[in-house]
């Protein structure tokens, strides 16, 4: 009789660091005023809604995926530090 194993790893260090800002950025903007920053809170509040928005799935092969912040939302925490919300 066979014996088939798999192993799966999924790298997900670059989706919590982009996550840890977000909340940074998020908490920031409480202290924040001007349509910029009204409007990136916005943009925030929208990719939070619309979940399918936030994760790419990255097959990299030999059983290891890595999960990552999608285009949008790397744009979001770009025009974050833009705005010197962080550095």
């Amino acid at each position: 009789m066979a014996r088939l194993t798999s192993n799966l790893s999924v790298e997900t260090d670059v989706m919590s660091d982009a996550l840890a800002e977000l909340q940074e950025v998020h908490s920031r903007l409480a202290k924040r005023h001007g349509d910029s920053f009204r409007k990136l809170d916005r943009a925030i509040e929208q990719l939070l809604e619309t979940s399918e928005d936030i994760v790419e799935v990255h097959w990299l092969g030999d059983g290891k995926v890595l999960v990552s912040p999608t285009g949008r939302f790397t744009e979001i925490l770009r025009e974050a530090r833009r705005l010197g919300v962080v550095n």
